[in-house]
């Protein structure tokens, strides 16, 4: 199947019984376009940040699905596929991350090699001359897939640049780590820039969410998951905690009873929650199965009275939930 037009894409999709359940309703010219681009990609970050948008515009009725595979030698294959996981169409296959040697790693499927990406998103847009797109920043639920493609993008940016203000954001990483304790403690504009989460209804303010490309980028860059690392060893000496490799534990336990470890219900309780839940579905398993069981160690439930022992209750509950979450890459990495 060759095509070299958007409407060769059409026509080549459009025969049988259930010819558009997947280029949906109102988006379909939209959904037809991020088709093309994932089948006429190159390499596999410009059908990622493709899929994603077309993963949405996929109705929850529709009996076919679109579907990314992590093959051999780190390569990708995307594909629609029916409730059978048989598929139907083949978008593009044996696509590399990018063009550059490829290092071990540990994946989710069976044992792969894959590119380690030396130069990241910052540099490649400082070295071709382009600027991220620009971004009407709004609400998370008001964003289409598109924008939210480009915020994407633009929290990458920040991950990398402490000093760049990404869209949405209040603060820049630079601004949060010079912060002082109590205004860590009380604030509550900055911590979705940190961890942000992938739930719409979770989001707070109009940062980024966390997204699948987000995941992939992160786990194919080596440099990004030290930037992860330099963020998240921020907040857990915030809280008192330190990380050795993927291993959390208790090092100041001044600082972990006055913010966590008490019998009384504190916000930075949510937050660890929430890094939980970041961890896992960007791939860091094992340092999220370790935050995990430290807070269920020493959340101190049994101490507690009254509305806390409930609150309490809840947030093991919600730890124990934010742990399973998908991830929403293809691999699992470590710290």
């Amino acid at each position: 199947m060759s095509l070299r037009k958007e409407k060769d894409l059409v026509d080549s999709t459009t025969s049988g019984d259930k010819a558009k359940d997947w280029v949906c309703g109102t988006s379909k010219v939209r959904a037809t376009h991020a088709i093309y681009q994932i089948y006429h990609a190159q390499y596999c970050r410009e059908a990622m940040y493709a899929m994603a948008e077309f993963m949405s515009y996929v109705g929850n009725e529709s009996e076919l699905r679109p579907k990314v595979t992590l093959e051999s030698e780190g390569r990708y294959r995307f594909a629609i596929v029916d409730d059978n996981q048989d598929e139907i169409v083949t978008l593009n296959k044996d696509l590399t991350w990018i063009n550059l040697p490829t290092t071990p790693t540990v994946i989710v499927s069976p044992p792969v090699s894959f590119p380690d990406e030396r130069t990241s998103l910052l540099e490649e847009h400082t070295a071709s001359g382009h600027n991220l797109p620009r971004v009407k920043v709004s609400s998370t639920a008001e964003r289409s897939p598109r924008v939210e493609n480009s915020m994407t993008k633009h929290w990458l940016k920040s991950l990398q640049d402490d000093a760049y203000q990404a869209p949405g954001a209040k603060y820049t990483f630079e601004q949060i780590r010079n912060m002082e304790p109590d205004v860590l403690d009380r604030n509550k504009s900055y911590f979705q820039l940190l961890f942000p989460t992938s739930q719409k209804h979770e989001s707070k303010g109009k940062g980024a969410l966390l997204t699948k490309p987000m995941a992939v980028e992160i786990q194919e860059s080596e440099h990004l998951q030290q930037c992860v690392a330099a963020r998240l060893d921020f907040m857990l000496d915030f809280w008192g905690l330190k990380r050795e490799g993927n291993r959390v534990s208790i090092t100041d336990e001044v600082k972990a009873q006055s913010r966590w470890e008490k019998a009384t219900y504190d916000h930075n309780m949510d937050r660890i929650c929430q890094t939980v839940q970041f961890l896992k579905q960007v791939g860091f398993e094992d340092c999220a199965m370790s935050l995990h069981d430290v807070l269920t160690e020493y959340l101190p439930v049994n101490a507690a009275r009254g509305r806390d022992k409930s609150k309490l209750e809840k947030v093991t509950l919600t730890l124990r939930q934010k742990l399973d979450a998908q991830n929403l890459g293809y691999r699992v990495v470590s710290l």
